[in-house]
């Protein structure tokens, strides 16, 4: 049987023209390794049940590159769930180092994986970061717990729970440790009992809410093992899904910024996006919330790189890659040996 003429053109031209497969439509940068420069890809993959295909054949493509980032790190990461057992495969072989950290002790299914070509010298999960006031004794804890239950949903309450990771990477310039960082997004359950904007209002603009106490609790876990200005030991990056933006507004119109993202700056943290702090990480075209007014009029910026003084963060991306309803960062670290003025 003869094979149509265009039939054979089609064949061989699919691939070219990216109909057939979905590459990866970025491209790593390659670090100066050299220098202690550590690259670094962030992305929220929402358990990979998103638009999976995309998400492996994108993972697949960025780990396999020439210039694969040093380092890896997937939020809403559920073992032998989230990924393709292939490209699970790929990373673990080309990434020395891979772990698991479950969310907290409570969400043991769910959690943050990092893939890392570097030696981890140290690795830290043990401090959780609480959602309720510190100074409370346990039975005032268990008080708040009964009432979040009743306005949010104890299903809901129960991934509010999560603990701070910490691993200390060996470059040739030093210690550096990376901070990969999932916190709690309680808008959803308080939009359904209050409505959209005050859940938003609230959360955005008030500290006395389960957001406010666990970005405290963040902070207070930093300035233990860093110094009150969070400029002691070694320099570290702290990033990730941080679940609040650093402003808000219309397009076209002036922007508010928000409280949460002056308390880290004004607790010593540097944003490594400072000029790119209004493009979007939330929603992807492919997210539900896209098709939401709200969203579409003030698409959010809920993925941050922040660093210490003795750290930097450079050449922050926001790839555009289908996979997930978050869009995925890059940035390459780098230890300072003095703080920069």
């Amino acid at each position: 049987m003869k094979i149509p003429f265009l039939v054979t053109l089609l064949i061989f031209l699919l691939p070219s023209l990216g109909l057939a497969q979905v590459p990866a439509s970025w491209v790593p940068t390659c670090p100066h390794s050299e220098n202690g420069d550590v690259s670094v890809f962030w992305w929220n993959i929402r358990f990979g049940s998103l638009n999976s295909s995309a998400l492996n054949q994108n993972l697949e493509a960025i780990a396999t590159d020439s210039c694969a980032p040093d380092v890896i790190a997937l939020a809403e990461y559920e073992p032998t769930t989230s990924l393709s057992p292939a490209v699970e495969g790929t990373l673990e072989h080309r990434y020395a180092f891979h772990r698991f950290f479950p969310y907290s002790l409570t969400i043991r299914h769910r959690g943050i994986r990092v893939y890392s070509k570097l030696p981890v010298a140290e690795v830290d999960a043990e401090a959780p970061l609480a959602w309720q006031p510190f100074r409370r004794d346990l039975t005032s804890r268990y008080v708040m717990r009964f009432e979040a239950n009743a306005r949010y949903g104890s299903q809901e309450v129960n991934y509010f729970d999560r603990t701070l990771i910490r691993l200390v990477l060996e470059t040739p310039r030093g210690p550096l440790a990376l901070v990969p960082t999932h916190l709690l997004q309680p808008f959803a359950p308080l939009a359904k009992k209050r409505g959209a904007l005050f859940a938003a209002y609230d959360l955005l603009f008030s500290s006395n809410n389960p957001m406010g106490f666990q970005i405290s609790s963040t902070l207070r876990a930093l300035r233990a093992r860093y110094g009150a200005h969070l400029d002691k030991n070694e320099g570290f990056v702290f990033f990730g899904d941080l679940n609040f933006p650093a402003s808000v507004g219309l397009a076209g119109t002036p922007r508010l910024t928000t409280p949460h993202y002056v308390r880290l700056l004004q607790a010593g943290l540097r944003d490594a996006f400072t000029e790119r702090d209004d493009a979007p990480t939330f929603p992807t075209e492919e997210a539900p919330e896209a098709q939401r007014l709200l969203y579409q009029l003030n698409p959010l910026h809920l993925d941050h790189v922040f660093t210490s003084a003795r750290a930097t963060a450079t050449q922050p991306e926001i790839p555009h890659l289908l996979g997930s309803d978050h869009s995925p960062l890059f940035f390459i670290a780098r230890v300072v040996e003095s703080a920069p003025e």
